[in-house]
């Protein structure tokens, strides 16, 4: 019969005590890359993300990318639709224009400014929703609200639009534009 001392008790303690918890990595358009899963993909479909990412706003994590998605369903995994950018997200002429740009390594100045363009004219805020679903008070409109649910209001601080992870279907995508004009926010001090 084994025996167990005080000893064993404190080792199995300090053990636990001393092992750290596994840290947040965000990958997003500067590294995204790094992702050994997304070797599995056809070459078309990692250019095509490439194209996608300087347009929209993307970023995951560790935890989305290693505990999340079934990287055995991909390209088709739900969780890899809703967290990746695909070809699909941009009209046609939007992602040739952009591809045009990305395969010519073209100024970051000009991808910028299309990017910004393209967002624009891809409507990020659908169905009315910076008119429609902004509440009023005293027939003032309180921006960086929306209501749109009865008893539902979602306040949208400026410090406080971020995600750990982006979905890519999101209404709250546009409120993630760093794009002056395009977020839905109440600056707060």
């Amino acid at each position: 019969m084994a025996t167990t001392s005080c000893c064993d008790f404190i080792k199995v303690e300090v053990a636990a005590v001393s092992r750290q918890p596994p840290r947040c990595q965000p990958y997003h358009l500067a590294n995204f890359h790094v992702l050994p899963q997304l070797a599995a993909l056809f070459p078309e479909e990692q250019f095509a993300m490439e194209v996608v990412v300087r347009v929209l706003p993307f970023k995951t994590n560790n935890f989305v990318v290693e505990q999340f998605i079934d990287w055995q369903a991909v390209p088709h995994a739900p969780l890899f639709t809703l967290n990746f950018p695909r070809r699909e997200m941009l009209l046609p002429h939007h992602l040739e224009e952009m591809a045009a740009l990305v395969r010519s390594a073209a100024d970051p100045a000009l991808v910028k400014q299309t990017a910004e363009r393209i967002r624009m004219e891809l409507n990020p805020h659908p169905a009315g929703q910076r008119t429609h679903n902004t509440p009023l008070l005293h027939n003032e409109p309180l921006h960086g609200m929306q209501h749109k649910y009865r008893e539902t209001v979602l306040f949208f601080p400026s410090q406080g639009q971020t995600c750990h992870a982006y979905c890519i279907f999101c209404f709250t995508l546009a409120a993630v534009h760093r794009h002056v004009g395009a977020q839905i926010c109440q600056q707060t001090d």
